[in-house]
């Protein structure tokens, strides 16, 4: 049977690349987001926000492939008005722990979480601190669970900085793209030669790596 990848947020920008990534590999590959993605296997409309549709995306990954193999997180929320509810806290924290929490009972060995977080869960933004804390405790929650689940499962994590998405409307501003050292953003396709190595480097568990053009030195 083919092996499963399952990827949150994959409509766009950087899940798109990543869902692809797997399905070139051979994955059966399952999409949860708002919208519709047709280049996965078995696509998934949930609010990922509310997190008592987790169970039920769990249900249905089992009712079609009974296994998980990978897991990324990568479906997240940046939003200037993070204070007006709890969205924030719950996409991108509440809801990727509770996901891996429950995918790896349906990991066999070798399983695989990759979670995305940001340099700004390094470095603190200082008109984003609940953003900016959500994905310091996913960086956190990385190195907990790598302990927890070695040597049977690997957990891992990556920091983007500045990649070309639709996290926030508009262009990036130019006076932020000059802080970078390679004095550009990425190309959301240039996180996949750090999935691949995370893919075939079986050895890392607990990493967090860094993709920021050399924002955060």
């Amino acid at each position: 049977m083919k092996r499963v990848a399952v990827v949150t947020g994959t409509t766009s920008g950087i899940g798109y690349y990543i869902a692809s990534y797997f399905k070139n590999e051979g994955y059966c590959v399952v999409g949860i987001q708002r919208g519709k993605a047709k280049h996965v296997d078995l696509n998934i409309e949930a609010d990922l926000s509310k997190i008592n549709t987790i169970p039920k995306i769990i249900d249905t990954i089992d009712d079609h492939y009974g296994r998980i193999d990978v897991l990324v997180n990568n479906a997240g929320k940046m939003d200037f008005e993070e204070y007006k509810d709890n969205s924030t806290v719950d996409l991108n924290m509440v809801m990727p722990i509770q996901l891996a929490e429950i995918a790896i009972h349906y990991m066999e060995d070798g399983g695989h979480i990759i979670n995305i977080a940001s340099i700004s869960g390094i470095t603190g933004d200082s008109e984003l601190p609940i953003y900016s804390a959500t994905k310091a405790a996913i960086i956190n929650f990385t190195q907990s669970m790598a302990k927890r689940l070695a040597p049977r499962i690997r957990v891992n994590c990556i920091s983007p900085g500045f990649f070309n998405t639709n996290l926030v409307e508009g262009d990036t501003p130019a006076e932020l793209i000059e802080q970078v050292p390679m004095k550009r953003e990425a190309d959301p396709s240039e996180i996949i030669p750090v999935i691949h190595m995370l893919q075939v480097s079986t050895y890392m568990t607990g990493a967090n790596i860094v993709i920021d053009g050399g924002l955060s030195l």
